[in-house]
């Protein structure tokens, strides 16, 4: 995958959208970034465009500020890729979704969690790769897959079997 795909949707917070939706959630229309009306602003973006975006990744999504005086930023329609949220892309390091299955059907362990399986994987260090207080499938370590800790005492860990994204399946991409 490269990035020109990240034109059509925004992947985790929108950091790297570059796409060209100019109005929010609610239908308002976006406020040029290198204007300083209706609203005040020092984001540092002197883009000649009212395109969303999430300058400095400070939001959870791309934003933008609204041309209408009463409000004064505003979370943008702009679709999530489902690139490594519904499929993964390569080895699934960047997968984000919500599995929680191994492809034996075998439930995943929390990655907070050290039972039954002890691990070093814990948020502190690998926020960045996905890890956190849930039981989805990651790939915080470079694998051929995204892949968990079971909670079978039997079987430490196992691939998750999450579908590679192509886009023949996956409209968004």
């Amino acid at each position: 995958r490269n990035d020109r795909h990240d034109e059509f949707c925004y992947t985790e917070s929108g950091a790297k959208y570059a796409g060209t939706r100019d109005y929010t959630v609610s239908g308002k229309s976006c406020q040029m970034w290198n204007s300083t009306h209706p609203h005040q602003h020092s984001d540092g973006l002197q883009e000649r465009s009212n395109f969303c975006r999430n300058p400095g990744d400070t939001k959870a999504k791309p934003w933008c500020y609204t041309n209408d005086p009463a409000t004064v930023w505003e979370h943008c329609d702009v679709p999530a890729c489902v690139w490594n949220r519904d499929c993964e892309d390569g080895n699934g390091s960047k997968y984000r979704g919500y599995e929680r299955k191994t492809h034996e059907g075998k439930n995943c362990q929390n990655w907070q969690s050290d039972f039954p399986h002890p691990h070093s994987y814990h948020e502190s260090g690998y926020a960045s790769k996905g890890i956190g207080n849930h039981r989805f499938c990651r790939n915080p370590d470079n694998e051929k897959a995204a892949w968990c800790y079971t909670t079978n005492l039997f079987t430490r860990w196992d691939y998750c079997g999450i579908p590679l994204c192509n886009t023949d399946t996956y409209s968004y991409y």
